[in-house]
This record gives C-alpha cells, structure tokens and sequence, in this order.
C-alpha cells in the first residue's frame, strides 16, 4: 500500500514566509526565511538571516535584515542556507512575509531545525573567538576529514549527537552511521554522491 504524500506542511508555511525561534546558543530569538517548498521531498529551503533580538511579533520588528553569510573556519562566504524538513516545531513561528532575499535552491540537507547556531558560531569568529565550545555531543568535519576518519578503525562517537560535514565530495552513509550512532541532527553541504546498488 503505498503512503500518500502531503501537498503542503501540516503546519501553514509560504515561500517568502519568515520563521522566528528562540535560539539557545545566542540566548535570544532568531529569523529565517522559507525560499522554497518541494512537496516531492516534503523539504523548505531555509535561509538564515543575520538577526537576533527580542522576540518578534511581526517582520516590521526586525528592521533591515540580511542573509546570513558564513566566514567562520572554512566557509568563504557561503550562505547559511539547506534544505530542512517542512514539519515546523511548535516552538517556531511565522511572524509575516517579505520579499525573497535569495532565490537559487539550497545545496545543504539539514535534519532538525536548529535556527541560530550558525549565526552564534559567526558571531564567536567575529569577536575573535575562533574555538568553538567544547561541546562533546557536537562536531564539525570537511568530508575529506571525516572520509579519512570512517576508514580509520577507531571506536564509534555515541556522544555525538548533532553532526554537520562540509565540502563534501562523495561520503560513505553507512559508516557514517555506525561511526555516528546517536546522532539526531545531521547538516550535510555541498555537491553529494550516493552509492546506488547494483541491479543483479
């Protein structure tokens, strides 16, 4: 029996939409904008905006806005920008709509709606800090670092539960997952290539 697809989020979401949440990496609420919905994948393209402040009733509390762009570690200048899944958290809201700030699709999956952890990331490179948190449930690799640790036979990471790899080429999800086994929240970004099993 096959599972009928929605045609639009459980929860009422429009391309142009901005989504506000109290982020707890920045101790304050924080916006994205929706750029894109795909009932196909059941995914909106979310782009971050480089915004925190008291929580917004509407978008007219937000003043000028921008998307966020990346120049922490290794990122050149990227946007902060993926793919998410389009079921909205209760703890999220639309606050109103505004014109597209960016209108290219996303090239980053992300499981989980975590809005304000890049922008305090940034903000800690900014300021001058450029060590993150030692968080030991959190980490952070290029896929040509963490391809190199898969083939390595070193024992899984079970604290490592929120897990983002960039600049990735091509990556093994079968080890990542028995390397990772308790992640809950997964950023992948860049140009992927899966594995497909050969037809016999």
């Amino acid at each position: 029996m096959s599972i009928r697809k929605q045609a639009a989020p459980p929860r009422r979401l429009t391309v142009g939409d901005v989504v506000a949440a109290h982020s707890w990496d920045l101790g304050e609420w924080t916006v994205a904008q929706i750029v894109q919905l795909d009932s196909a994948s059941q995914t909106a393209a979310v782009l971050e905006l480089d915004w925190s402040g008291p929580e917004p009733s509407s978008v007219a509390d937000l003043g000028d806005v921008a998307p966020l762009r990346l120049t922490h570690h290794s990122w050149n200048g990227a946007l902060s920008f993926y793919n998410l899944e389009w079921v909205l958290p209760r703890s999220h809201k639309v606050v109103g709509a505004m014109p597209l700030l960016h209108d290219k699709p996303a090239n980053c999956w992300t499981s989980g709606w975590r809005l304000g952890d890049q922008l305090a990331r940034q903000r800690r490179w900014d300021s001058g800090v450029h060590e993150d948190p030692i968080t030991a449930w959190k980490a952070e690799y290029t896929g040509e670092t963490v391809n190199e640790y898969l083939s390595q036979p070193t024992a899984p990471r079970s604290e490592v539960t929120q897990l983002t790899i960039r600049d990735i080429d091509s990556l093994d999800c079968a080890q990542l997952v028995q390397r990772f086994p308790g992640v809950t929240w997964l950023r992948l970004h860049d140009a992927l290539a899966f594995s497909q099993p050969r037809a016999s």
